[in-house]
């Protein structure tokens, strides 16, 4: 005889539940299994399905389609699905990725609103909720909302376990900060009571405002670690605050100076010499300011052995030398004994540690002409190269540069001496082709044809790299050939240093960029440039920008470390805004002159 087991209403109602459970589960498992499959994959299931098996099966595809970068066709399908098939997880699911979606697709006002309205993010499994908060924040990113953004990244920081993205994180709010107006940082932290966020704002203000002077940075960095001792940043500094407060101030007792004082180099070094010993004796009082050491490189077979020498003679910092030659020898060094502050530039960049850069490459000057085009609208460009082995790395850096800014060269021409100069000018301004048509049409038809002149009207500019000599050949053929409307820049090598109305009348209308202390840009200069001129023959000539290398080189020697710290931080140098890249190269932003009746005029 068979018992039976008498079920109470609650029981059949579990076991309707568990029944139901089975039946279910085996199709979870299976859209499960089917993760990271292609969308076409996940687009044919949902065709097979209805109901919210359809639905989920829809969003799977989208966020294929999304991997696969086919952002507008993922926008699309989001369009068909059926919003009353959705359960509300899946109603946050499809927010989420209508959000993503939209910001793929550079929608980010359209894809802000949808993140901002998506149904109870707080309720995520946390890995979810961190992918909610760092789209969010990429959101308020892309909508110009700096702030906003910063502030959700930091939020976003305590759902974050790797110790690599924690930190690629901070590097992330760092530059959101930057991002941000200080007059904006301000206000926000004089209304937050966010410790988290107060904490992040007082630390960027802190070094804003002493990003200029190594040592407040040092006192600012150690009082709000005292402050915020428990801080996420305390404990994992961004990497650019790390190198600040690791970095210690170059304070070297002796220096040693290495320039050619002789043969074919003996003026230029001569003239870095004087203004390095210039900044010298007007700088810090006796007591304070390091021994100066002179080394002359002339005559010298192996700049490392003149190198060692100066080190066992006492130097703790060297600058120099003033050749690649020679300071290809120094960055064969697998680690300097000392930092070393070389005269010239490198061309790639490999080097030591502490080994810093510092020169006066042709390369600064057609980068900013490039810069300087580009933001003016100018992004059709001629280029002319009368300058030798020079022009060609001028031309190369200005091409780079413009071209990776959305400019296009037209046409480049090389000329190679001042008897070449017309017909170069005739053949770049496409004028030479003119001419051989109408003597063509003239020999076929036997009367003479008078073509109406012209040039080419593909050009906004000309970029003509050529010294002063050379360059009052070339401007007034550019002017004859129907040229003399279009703008033209030079490098700072069209520029003697010395104005002469009469000489570089000529020159009228070209504009170039030059060491502040050459062109007297700026008022600051104007007494100490009339002094070392009265004193220093020269030092406001074309070797007057070798003074002001020299000069600057003694004023970088106790900012290195921090230059090397802050990509941002800059120096306002007699040879330019000085500032460094990651591999310890300095680079100067140059100002700005005009030719305007062969008198040089500045502030253009």
């Amino acid at each position: 005889m068979k018992a039976f087991v008498r079920m109470t209403p609650w029981s059949w109602l579990a076991l309707v539940m568990i029944l139901s459970a089975c039946a279910v589960a085996p199709r979870d498992q299976e859209m499960g299994a089917a993760a990271d499959q292609t969308s076409s994959y996940y687009l044919q299931r949902a065709a097979q399905s209805e109901g919210s098996r359809r639905a989920a099966w829809q969003m799977q595809a989208v966020s294929a389609l999304l991997r696969e970068q086919k952002n507008a066709q993922a926008l699309e399908l989001l369009g068909t699905v059926n919003e009353p098939d959705l359960t509300p997880s899946m109603l946050s699911n499809y927010q989420f990725l209508q959000g993503e979606a939209l910001l793929a697709m550079d929608r980010a006002p359209e894809a802000l609103t949808v993140l901002q309205q998506l149904t109870d993010p707080e309720t995520f499994p946390l890995d979810r909720q961190l992918q909610y908060q760092l789209l969010l924040a990429r959101a308020f990113e892309r909508n110009g909302e700096t702030l906003q953004a910063a502030r959700t990244r930091i939020s976003a920081e305590a759902l974050i376990l790797e110790p690599e993205a924690v930190r690629q994180n901070q590097e992330n709010i760092w530059q959101l900060l930057d991002m941000t107006p200080l007059e904006e940082l301000e206000t926000a932290r004089a209304e937050s009571f966010d410790p988290g966020f107060n904490g992040w704002l007082d630390l960027f203000i802190a070094i804003t405002g002493n990003n200029r002077d190594p040592d407040g940075l040092q006192a600012a960095l150690r009082a709000w670690q005292l402050d915020y001792p428990g801080h996420p940043a305390a404990g994992l500094l961004p990497e650019s605050l790390i190198r600040i407060r690791d970095s210690v101030t170059y304070t070297p007792r002796q220096v040693a100076l290495m320039l050619p004082l002789s043969g074919n180099l003996g003026v230029s070094g001569a003239m870095v010499r004087d203004g390095f010993l210039a900044a010298h004796y007007s700088g810090d009082s006796a007591d304070l300011a390091p021994r100066i050491r002179v080394y002359d490189t002339s005559q010298v077979v192996s700049i490392k052995e003149l190198y060692e020498k100066a080190i066992r003679e006492g130097a703790e910092l060297v600058v120099g030398p003033l050749t690649k030659e020679a300071l290809e020898e120094l960055a064969s060094f697998e680690v300097l004994p000392v930092p070393t502050l070389g005269l010239n530039q490198l061309d790639h960049d490999l080097n030591p540690a502490h080994f810093y850069q510092f020169g006066l490459p042709v390369e600064d000057d057609a980068v900013a002409v490039a810069e300087r085009t580009i933001a003016k609208n100018q992004r059709s460009a001629l280029v002319i190269n009368a300058d030798g082995g020079l022009g060609e790395r001028a031309e190369q850096a200005f091409t780079e540069r413009f071209e990776s800014l959305g400019g296009k060269v037209v046409r480049s021409v090389v000329v190679n001496g001042q008897a070449e100069a017309e017909q170069a000018v005739k053949s770049i301004l496409g004028v030479s082709g003119i001419e051989q048509r109408q003597k063509n049409l003239q020999a076929t038809i036997g009367v003479p044809v008078d073509l109406a002149p012209h040039r080419r009207q593909d050009a906004d500019f000309v970029f003509m790299i050529a010294r002063s000599n050379m360059a009052r050949r070339l401007k007034p053929y550019l002017d004859y050939f129907y040229a003399y409307d279009l703008p033209v820049y030079a490098t700072s090598h069209v520029y003697t240093g010395q104005s002469n109305s009469q000489r570089d009348n000529d020159l009228s209308g070209i504009t170039f960029p030059d060491a502040p202390w050459v062109i007297g840009s700026r008022p600051a200069l104007q007494a100490p440039r009339e002094r070392f001129e009265s004193e220093l023959p020269g030092a406001a000539s074309s070797y007057g920008r070798l003074f002001a290398l020299g000069f600057d080189a003694y004023r970088l020697i106790p900012e290195l470390t921090q230059m090397a710290a802050l990509g941002d931080y800059q120096i306002d140098g007699l040879s330019g805004t000085l500032h460094m890249d990651n591999h310890g190269r300095i680079h100067r932003q140059l100002d700005w002159a005009l030719f305007r009746g062969g008198e040089v005029t500045t502030g253009q």
